[in-house]
């Protein structure tokens, strides 16, 4: 197989600039690379990139202009397209740019003896147009155009919007529905997707995997700091509010309770903390700073409500994250969650301020919390780790 790999995706040193910056799509990146390499594993290939980033516009990203970069990985050139980082102006240069850069891998990097997979990752507008663009300019037949399906675009921005951002969502939404039916193959992150989008038998259900590169064997138990964590976008709906609500009301005040990310409700949070300093946040770090803290705390939580449309449709890469470092999880009873990880990982028995408390009270005394977490991370490398998962992608693609 011939892979191309279109989204926007960066080696973990440079996407680490990337943050510094201000972009902060840390799980966007990972999941792609776990993809990639997981690709690569299984066909003993190199994966040739075409990547427009997902950062912020101007000024909340620092670049005014992301400039065209080529790079090697692999010995193989990939090309980060080059944009004016202003709202509007840079969805229509992005989607300019990828056609000119899509123009040159079609005439120089399709292999007519063997089949050609695109990748799509993630359904924004200037990505989808590709899809129109390839079927319509390929001159092979064998070939497949998939797209991964982390999130839907209705439920990919947790911010508040003005009308006028609601307006230009809406004809993002039309437009990126427009280009679906270029699309030969589904790889959705949450069953339920399916329906909503009104799939037939052309997609795949993956809710995410682990990447086992770099993995840490543990040899003894380690000696956990009293924090419970939580690492991720710091959205009132993803529910961080009622967590620092939960642990406010704990009967046990050895703990601490640490929050990792960005989002709307730091305001809140902050002055949470001035009211109880056991409340902390840490602000914003690298993955890989993120993923040693995580082995070394006591609890990592996932509070997003249950009752939210969005969460039947999407399964947060965290989860898996968590599972991996080692740490107990506690989690919501998450609607996209298949049920195989209810007895690897703590579910809250409700998502409000009350149940959670209860819930906190009783995880923190019980005396298998480290074995919990031990079992869990044997769950995922064993059973989600990103060889297996790519390998039922790329069997499924060969029986369509």
């Amino acid at each position: 197989m011939n892979i191309i790999w279109i989204g926007g995706v960066a080696e973990q040193e440079d996407f680490n600039k990337m943050q510094e910056k201000g972009n902060n799509q840390i799980a966007a990146n990972m999941t792609q690379l776990n993809y990639i390499e997981g690709l690569e594993a299984n066909t003993n290939s190199t994966v040739k990139i075409l990547s427009s980033h997902f950062q912020p516009s101007f000024p909340k990203y620092k670049d005014f202009v992301v400039r065209k970069r080529v790079w090697k990985r692999k010995g193989k050139e990939n090309i980060d397209i080059g944009f004016i980082n202003l709202p509007i102006i840079k969805h229509i240069i992005k989607k300019i740019n990828l056609k000119k850069q899509m123009k040159k891998i079609l005439i120089n990097d399709i292999k007519k003896e063997d089949t050609n997979i695109f990748f799509i990752y993630a359904m924004t507008f200037p990505l989808m147009s590709l899809a129109k663009y390839i079927k319509n300019n390929i001159r092979v037949d064998k070939y497949k155009i998939c797209l991964v399906v982390p999130d839907l675009p209705e439920f990919m921005n947790m911010e508040k919007k003005s009308v006028i951002r609601k307006v230009l969502e809406n004809i993002n939404e039309r437009l990126i529905k427009k280009y679906m039916k270029y699309i030969d193959i589904y790889i959705l992150f949450a069953e339920n997707m399916a329906d909503y989008l009104k799939l037939k038998d052309n997609y795949i259900s993956i809710e995410g995997m682990v990447n086992l590169k770099n993995l840490e064997i543990e040899t003894e138990k380690k000696e956990k700091k009293k924090v419970i964590m939580y690492a991720g976008g710091l959205y009132n709906k993803y529910g961080v509010l009622n967590l620092a609500k939960a642990f406010n009301a704990l009967k046990n005040n050895e703990y601490e309770l640490w929050f990792y990310g960005t989002g709307d409700a730091i305001d809140d949070i902050k002055k949470m903390q001035n009211e109880n300093p056991r409340i902390i946040y840490k602000g914003t770090a690298t993955n890989s700073q993120i993923k040693e803290i995580e082995k070394n705390v006591s609890l990592l939580v996932n509070p997003r409500p249950v009752d939210e449309e969005y969460t039947k449709y999407s399964f947060p890469s965290k989860n898996l994250e968590y599972m991996l470092s080692g740490t107990a999880v506690l989690t919501t009873k998450l609607p996209a969650m298949p049920k195989e990880y209810n007895e690897y990982v703590y579910l809250f028995n409700g998502s409000d301020v009350k149940s959670m408390t209860e819930t906190l009270n009783k995880v923190l005394l019980d005396e298998k919390l480290y074995e919990k977490g031990e079992k869990a991370k044997k769950f995922v490398v064993e059973e989600k780790n990103n060889i297996i998962q790519t390998r039922k992608i790329l069997e499924f693609i060969k029986e369509k």
